[in-house]
């Protein structure tokens, strides 16, 4: 054999057989997840303007080995903070009203604490697929209040139909918002190196109060869910301003003037008050026909109506 052309079969050989050695390395480096997923959502994260034509385009994946990729890949995962937005949205769930884990995402500045070439990948195949093929549509389904989550999610487990609680289970209870205001002065002008801890104790005496106005509240009605304690506004100049935000969520029809009054003789404000009639679950399906969607949850008589998500009319 001529040495030139034996030489060529070798180093080929080689250079194929590392690369499968690569490639087998590459497999094992992302870990695979634990199967607790029952299936993923891929949509826009309606933060800003993504490239799909439909706002109610989505993605479900209910594959099991897919999913245990993209486990392996987004769960216990971070990401670095930034100003920049968000286009799409990736969620875990393990049930329609369990939602794992979920992961905002911008296609020019996100980035991964760990796996980030391979989820920027992955990311990329997903958002082709939501803005030229989605695979399904979401359309929010119009409940009264006086219909028990419960009953919707049990009634839909034994169809052929997929529904999601996006907004978790007690978006049909009244909610409150209030905020209050912690300033305080400066004390230290010239060391700069103090700032950041008195930032941090002013924050702190905001977090107190709110909880203090928490627990007052609970003194007087039974609370059903409440959010964490949020800051929409801090300041820093000659005095150092924090304002928290929380919203409580209690039965409907209950009786809120002495909770207002609570809030308002401890400083605080309240700003939204929701006492909803209806409220919306989220049902996933392969049509994008609205009337189609409507024929399907005929039989449901709870539903009243039914819109392109996130349209609620």
């Amino acid at each position: 054999m001529n040495r030139r052309i034996r030489n060529i079969i070798i180093i080929t050989t080689v250079v194929l057989a590392t690369a499968g050695l690569l490639f087998a390395f590459n497999k094992q480096v992302f870990p695979l997840g634990n199967g607790q997923t029952k299936f993923i959502l891929v949509k826009d994260a309606e933060m800003m303007r993504s490239g799909i034509l439909k706002p109610n385009a989505a993605i479900l994946i209910t594959d099991h080995e897919l999913i245990k990729q993209d486990e392996g890949l987004f769960i216990g995962n971070r990401t670095f903070g930034h100003a920049c937005g968000y286009h799409y949205d990736i969620q875990f769930w393990e049930s329609s009203d369990k939602l794992i884990e979920e992961f905002p995402f911008n296609l020019e500045c996100e980035e991964f604490a760990n796996n980030d070439k391979a989820i920027q990948d992955k990311m990329k195949g997903y958002i082709k697929l939501l803005e030229t093929k989605p695979t399904h549509f979401i359309y929010n389904l119009k409940i009264p209040v006086a219909t028990d989550p419960d009953l919707v999610k049990k009634s839909f487990a034994n169809s052929n139909l997929t529904i999601v609680f996006l907004q978790g289970k007690t978006e049909h209870f009244s909610s409150l918002t209030f905020t209050y205001m912690q300033v305080s002065k400066l004390k230290e002008m010239k060391d700069k190196s103090k700032w950041d801890g008195e930032e941090n104790d002013n924050k702190q005496l905001a977090l107190n109060k709110m909880n203090f106005i928490v627990e007052e509240i609970k003194k007087v009605v039974s609370i059903k869910e409440q959010s964490k304690i949020s800051f929409p506004m801090q300041g820093f100049g000659a005095t150092i301003e924090h304002e928290a935000q929380i919203t409580l969520k209690f039965s409907n029809g209950t009786d809120l003037t002495k909770v207002k009054e609570i809030i308002k003789n401890n400083g605080g404000e309240y700003d939204k008050e929701k006492n909803p009639d209806f409220y919306f679950v989220q049902l996933v399906d392969k049509s994008d026909n609205l009337d189609d969607i409507k024929k399907k949850i005929e039989s449901y008589k709870f539903v009243t109506t039914a819109y392109e998500y996130p349209a609620t009319k």
